[in-house]
């Protein structure tokens, strides 16, 4: 152990001894950080767009809770099923259900408008105040409450 220590400090002090640094290592010190730097770049844009996909999909679904509970409030009835939610509003049936990996929204069975892509999984149930609607997206999986009355405390 003793002979490596006084190695090192030998060649650290031939290193730092006033000839200079050599052309070799200065090519091997750039080799080095030229290595260094596209690896750092590829993890950090892995990292951002992984980030960045979760935000999205974050939006997304908020953006599709809001819709689907101002439709929710705005319907006369609705029916729950596993992976549908059916209402009756103005004598329309509005659909929201799974369909491959999106939900889509029909209105009298026709039409075919995505609110919502790449969705693993969906279920709706009943909640004392309202729907509760958990959703599945890959890493992303978040639960909402669609209040669908109003509540006041007394």
């Amino acid at each position: 152990m003793w002979s490596i220590n006084t190695n090192l400090f030998a060649y650290l002090h031939l290193l730092l001894s006033n000839r200079g640094v050599t052309l070799l290592q200065s090519l091997v010190a750039l080799a080095l950080f030229m290595l260094f730097i596209p690896l750092t770049l590829a993890l950090l844009s892995t990292y951002s767009k992984a980030t960045s996909n979760q935000v999205t999909t974050h939006q997304e679904s908020v953006l599709f809770i809001d819709q689907l509970e101002k439709e929710v409030r705005e319907s006369d009835t609705y029916v729950l099923r596993p992976r549908e939610i059916e209402m009756t509003k103005n004598g329309q049936r509005i659909r929201y259900q799974l369909y491959q990996s999106r939900i889509r929204r029909q209105v009298n069975q026709a039409g075919h408008e995505i609110v919502l892509q790449n969705v693993d999984s969906i279920a709706y149930s009943l909640h004392p105040k309202g729907i509760t609607i958990f959703i599945q997206s890959g890493t992303y999986s978040a639960s909402y409450l669609l209040l669908t009355k109003v509540y006041f405390d007394s």
